[in-house]
């Protein structure tokens, strides 16, 4: 089971984002007090006002991803443009790829070098998608790795999460 963490700002910093949403005339649907959301039983469980709804986790690689559906289910859902109906909702959780977020490479000649070893491919390129691979890969750790980053990008940052999960770093 597994609860996502609810995101409570400061008094301060809620005040700033109430004001700037008024501002904007934008709807403001705060998780944790106007949405919940949690992994459940295999299953996102997600409720606002509108009622409860248990959908499928998604397809991609890594708990943040359910985290990353349950905001795309409350932005769907408290929106007014257009009716979208549940089973759209969950048929669009289920069917999300986005290719080199975590993929696992298939038959190749890449993976036909490395036979017997899961190749995963990430084009994440700064921190917090570094500490959102390192979480997705924590239970498999030690890995091998490979990595690049292009010269503009602060280093240290970024391959410090994943840093600790190598057995191995290719650069």
């Amino acid at each position: 089971r597994h609860s996502f963490p609810t995101r409570r700002s400061s008094d301060l910093a809620r005040a700033e984002i109430e004001q700037a949403a008024s501002r904007a005339g934008a709807l403001l649907a705060m998780r944790g007090v106007h949405w919940w959301a949690e992994v459940r039983d295999g299953a996102l469980h997600y409720r606002d006002a509108m009622g409860a709804h248990i959908l499928p986790l998604p397809a991609l690689h890594g708990a943040h991803q359910a985290d990353n559906a349950a905001l795309a289910v409350a932005m769907l859902r408290h929106q007014t443009q257009l009716a979208i109906p549940e089973a759209a909702i969950a048929e669009g959780i289920a069917k999300a790829r986005w290719p080199a977020r975590l993929q696992q490479l298939g038959p190749g000649p890449l993976t036909a070098m490395l036979p017997g070893r899961r190749v995963l491919v990430d084009g994440g390129h700064n921190p917090d998608a570094a500490e959102a691979v390192a979480r997705a890969l924590a239970d498999q750790a030690p890995v091998a790795l490979v990595f690049g980053l292009m010269a503009n990008r602060p280093l240290a940052p970024v391959l410090a999460p994943l840093a600790t999960l190598a057995s191995a770093v290719h650069a």
